[in-house]
């Protein structure tokens, strides 16, 4: 049986960027950087008539290497570092590092036969859905999150009828925090697919056992499951599945073993608007899953739907929210130029698994010289053993604007509240402005002014203003 102990995540992340580097030596590769220099001003003051302040030195260095070598082997590894010194009368940490990363290496061992996949990924998540601690406000209470994956997958050709797969996984993750829920988990997958006869149509067959080492216990899930789709025509397709899954997790449902099955459908009227939409049924309850976009040359709308049951290591596979760079300015999808918005990450220290109901959409304008981009997202938590439950609600709203060629300012406010089973009540209310001025190809200086106000339901509430002036470039 693998265990978790002895199992350090630098020493994951060191190997794999040492088998990176050494692929590297032999290969097409390219290496970019930059680089954030950042002061901080941050004070606090509490309904019981505490004050906090702070200031802050931040240094914020990122580099970029991607390539390939003979066209089988690829890779790409992206690592920022958050180092903060901290000075004055609060009780912040005089110091803090958090490690943001996304490594991937593809490898054709055998060709068209063997594939081996490697990947780590690091970041920082919060403590709870009221906290605001990210990296655009200061490192002052976050989490480092971390995950370390093996991921080999087989492929045999069985005539034109169909095919032999195998898609596995092994992977560890964890986090930083006290009562964290570090753990291996694995995956073992046998199916059989369509072949290169079937065009309209495609169908599956598999087996997959998962299994989640933890301290104190092993859960495993078995599934069998056969799945077919037919595509009616350019718009439109149809799918279908069914099967039969066990689990021996912990629960309060009288059984973790019973048929599934799922219907779904697919509509694609064009290259610009997408919308899939699933539904069925486990030993879990209902299952859905619904997502819909449409993007212009000014506009995307996105907006999805989904019900399942999960875990924390799942969740710690989710990425930081990456909408607004620390110089105030939005992250650009590099193919459509449009703004990215993705879900603020929050650390859950539990190893029970969970069902997670989440809903939310974004709507983004982009204009000849200003971006406004407002997204909503409600998520439910029901605790699978314990019954417990609870639930947020977060709304935001930025918009950004281009003064001349290199000189832009940007606002972004938000309101966040939280619920839980247990009596939790609070709601946080934020506001921030910045204004960004760039130098040459990739260097930029910005200042931001944050305010933020969080109200709980007893009198730990407290009031938050931020002054950041942030200097980055590069030199590579």
């Amino acid at each position: 049986m693998l265990s978790r102990r002895g199992m350090k995540f630098p020493l994951n992340v060191t190997l794999l960027l040492l088998g990176l580097a050494g692929v590297a030596c032999a290969a097409d590769w390219r290496l970019s950087d930059s680089w954030g220099f950042s002061l901080n001003g941050f004070s606090r003051d509490y309904e019981t008539g505490k004050d906090d302040s702070n200031l802050f030195f931040r240094l914020n260095p990122s580099l970029n290497l991607s390539g390939e070598m003979h066209g089988r082997v690829k890779g790409q590894v992206d690592y920022g570092l958050e180092a903060s010194l901290t000075g004055g009368d609060g009780t912040a940490s005089s110091s803090s590092i958090f490690h943001d990363l996304d490594a991937d290496l593809t490898a054709e061992v055998v060709k068209d036969r063997f594939y081996l996949g490697a990947g780590a990924t690091a970041g920082m998540a919060l403590r709870s859905d009221t906290d605001n601690t990210d990296s655009n406000t200061g490192l002052l209470d976050g989490v480092q999150t971390y995950s370390f994956r093996l991921t080999p997958e087989f492929f045999y050709p069985l005539g034109r009828n169909a095919n032999f797969v195998s898609n596995n996984a092994i992977r560890y993750s964890g986090s930083s925090s006290d009562d964290s829920s570090n753990n291996i988990s694995s995956r073992l997958n046998l199916g059989i697919r369509s072949g290169t006869r079937f065009s309209r149509s495609s169908w599956s067959m598999d087996y997959t056992r998962e299994d989640r080492f933890l301290d104190e216990r092993t859960d495993t899930v078995q599934s069998y499951d056969a799945n077919a789709s037919y595509r009616l025509n350019r718009r439109w397709s149809v799918s279908s599945g069914i099967g039969y899954s066990d689990s021996n997790a912990p629960t309060r449902r009288d059984s973790n073993s019973a048929v599934n099955w799922n219907l779904g459908t697919a509509w694609t009227p064009n290259s610009r608007t997408k919308a899939n939409a699933r539904y069925g049924q486990n030993y879990s309850g209902n299952v859905w899953d619904v997502d819909f976009s449409h993007v212009t040359k000014r506009t995307r709308i996105q907006a999805d739907y989904s019900r399942s049951l999960t875990n924390v290591d799942n969740v710690l596979e989710q990425r930081l929210e990456p909408g607004i760079n620390p110089d105030g300015t939005p992250v650009l999808d590099p193919i459509t130029g449009l703004p990215i918005v993705e879900p603020i990450i929050v650390y859950v220290p539990t190893d029970e698994n969970f069902i997670r109901t989440s809903v939310g959409g974004s709507v983004t304008l982009t204009g000849r010289r200003t971006n406004v981009v407002g997204s909503v997202r409600y998520s439910e938590r029901e605790y699978d053993e314990s019954g417990d439950s609870d639930e947020s609600t977060l709304f935001r709203l930025s918009a950004d604007r281009r003064l001349a060629e290199r000189l832009s300012v940007n606002a972004s406010t938000g309101v966040r509240d939280f619920s839980s089973s247990s009596g939790d009540e609070n709601s946080s209310y934020f506001f921030q402005l910045g204004i960004n001025r760039s130098f040459g190809r990739r260097s930029s200086i910005g200042a931001t002014l944050s305010h933020r106000v969080y109200e709980p339901d007893d009198d730990t509430g407290y009031t938050d203003q931020r002054f950041s002036l942030t200097f980055r470039t590069g030199f590579l």
